[in-house]
Parts: C-alpha cells; sequence; structure tokens
C-alpha cells in the first residue's frame, strides 16, 4: 500500500479519486473544475489552488493535512460532511437522517443544510450575546 507522505499532492488527489470510485469526470464536476484540470493535478503539471484544496477537503470530508502534506489519516474520523459542513456525532438524528438521504437527494440534503445553518445562527447569536451583555451591577 501507498504511504501517502511519499506522494506529492496530484497523487493524493489521484489516490483519493480512486478510492471513492470516481472517475475524473465525476470528481472534477463536484469541485465545479473541468476534467481536464484534475488531469493536470494528478500528473504533477499543475498545482490545486487553496480555495480548491479547501474544497477538495470540504467535499470529501478529507484533512487538510492529509491532503496537503500526507498526515495521516486521511479522513476526519467521527464526522460527517454535508456541503461546506461537519458535523459530529451530535445531534445523532442528523446523521441518521444523512445515512438515510441518498447523494442525488438535493432537496433534503438542502433541507438539512438550512437546519445546520440555523444551529450555527443561533449558537453565534447567544455566543454575541454572552459577550456583548452588559454585566449588571449588584
Amino acid at each position: 500500500m501507498l504511504k501517502a507522505n511519499n506522494l506529492n499532492i496530484g497523487e493524493r488527489i489521484r489516490l483519493l479519486r480512486k478510492s471513492i470510485g470516481l472517475t475524473q469526470e465525476a470528481f472534477a464536476e463536484k469541485l465545479g473544475v473541468v476534467t481536464s484540470y484534475i488531469s493536470l493535478l494528478e500528473t504533477g503539471k499543475n498545482e490545486p489552488s487553496e480555495q480548491l484544496t479547501l474544497s477538495i477537503c470540504r467535499t470529501y470530508g478529507i484533512r487538510y493535512d492529509w491532503l496537503t502534506k500526507g498526515e495521516e489519516p486521511m479522513k476526519e474520523e467521527g464526522f460527517k460532511s454535508i456541503g461546506d459542513y461537519k458535523i459530529k456525532e451530535d445531534p445523532p438524528e442528523l446523521l441518521e437522517i444523512l445515512e438515510m438521504l441518498r447523494e442525488e437527494d438535493q432537496e433534503g440534503l438542502d433541507l438539512v443544510k438550512r437546519v445546520l445553518e440555523a444551529r450555527r445562527d443561533i449558537r453565534n447569536n447567544l455566543r454575541e450575546y454572552v459577550i456583548d451583555k452588559p454585566k449588571k451591577k449588584k
């Protein structure tokens, strides 16, 4: 088995793509780039931009340090990715729903994404309230 730290970033991209069973075309489509660009990356003729590197990590649930430096493990343990979000095993109900949804079920995935956005907004609002709230004098 190949050691990721002995590979360059293009070779790690190829290893990732093949490990999830995608063609260059399908891999590129999910990232919003053209197939020929993925080919250039995989053969080392081009380097991915920082934005694309982050997009690969988000889209495929890959650790940034694995992709850029080959540091194991490849995937973040205990996290489930949906779009730009990584959620831990909390709340378990959302993970169950994610498991039931098919990748093609964009409407369902969008709904889960809106729930996660609402959770983030609530958490941020609470954090701001606690930090910005003036202290009452006793």
